[in-house]
């Protein structure tokens, strides 16, 4: 019995493929202003903006190309010119199974609050004013995330041969008394091709 049974498990030929964690900075953004009397036409003006921008970029790339080349062979077989005796031939089993698996690469981002400004702390005082003052406070806040995630999964598969041989056996010219047998064994052969691509994960 001639068995073949090949295994391609887990193919990731992963390139560029990032687990990222971004940890928050500790960044407080304190702001005390005080103008405070005032008077007679006076002006006072107060602007405060905090911009926090976060980008995470993220690829993972997978290429697989595989190759096929399997066989398993019982048979070629002779058992020809004998005399005065029984012949036979019993090939057994010929069994290919050829089982490819190609997984793509992931992606996995965990992206907390690296700016904070949530937390700042403002105290703004404008007071007294007096007659005439023209006074304005603006404060800003802006907070942006921006997160790109991509996965690519390409796999080339060529099956060159992929076969299983009991046939082909002689038995001739066999001279009697006797018999004369050839039993072959069952020829199977099994190419299992299973692709996952990539996935991209954001908790």
């Amino acid at each position: 019995m001639d068995s073949t049974h090949v295994w391609i498990k887990k193919i990731a030929c992963q390139l560029g493929a990032l687990a990222l964690v971004l940890t928050p900075v500790s960044t407080a953004y304190a702001v005390d202003v005080e103008i405070s009397g005032n008077g007679n036409n006076s002006t006072s003006n107060v602007r405060v903006n905090q911009t926090c921008n976060t980008s995470v970029n993220q690829t993972s790339k997978t290429y697989a190309y595989v190759s096929i080349n399997a066989s398993s062979n019982t048979g070629n077989n002779s058992a020809s010119n004998n005399t005065n005796g029984n012949v036979s031939i019993d090939t057994g089993n010929a069994t290919t199974n050829v089982d490819v698996d190609v997984s793509g690469g992931s992606n996995n981002a965990t992206v907390p609050d690296c700016c904070l400004c949530t937390n700042s702390t403002s105290n703004i005082l404008v007071s007294g004013n007096g007659n005439g003052s023209n006074n304005t406070v603006n404060e800003t806040n802006t907070q942006n995330t921006t997160i790109r995630q991509r996965t690519r999964t390409r796999a080339k598969i060529k099956i060159k041969k992929a076969k299983s041989k009991t046939g082909n056996n002689n038995a001739d010219n066999n001279t009697g008394p006797g018999d004369t047998n050839v039993t072959t064994g069952n020829a199977n052969t099994t190419v299992n091709v299973l692709v996952t691509g990539g996935d991209n994960n954001l908790p």
